[in-house]
């Protein structure tokens, strides 16, 4: 990956405009409604990425819970289906019990 060196001034406006940590999306919207120069929309992504408090606070997808599954007393009380892939134009309905 190529680093690219910002002029003084760009990275005077770019921390200017990603004062209030709103995230990619919207610090590009920001700059590109007041000001504009070549790879402005990779220059603000580098900006925000190496942006310490939002990496701490970035939305990250809540966690699926484990839900463990209880073992079955008797043989084929819990079925798993599905279908398997296309093997010369054939599609293959599996049941795992």
């Amino acid at each position: 990956m190529r680093v690219r060196i910002l002029l003084e001034g760009q990275v005077f406006i770019l921390q200017t405009l990603h004062a209030s940590h709103q995230g990619i999306v919207q610090t590009n919207a920001l700059a590109r409604s007041c000001v504009w120069w070549s790879d402005l929309d990779k220059d603000v992504e580098q900006i925000v990425q190496q942006c310490e408090i939002c990496q701490a606070t970035c939305h990250a997808p809540p966690k699926a819970l484990n839900h463990p599954l209880e073992c079955t007393k008797q043989p084929w009380t819990r079925l798993y289906v599905g279908f398997a892939g296309l093997d010369q134009g054939q599609v293959f309905f599996v049941v795992v019990g």
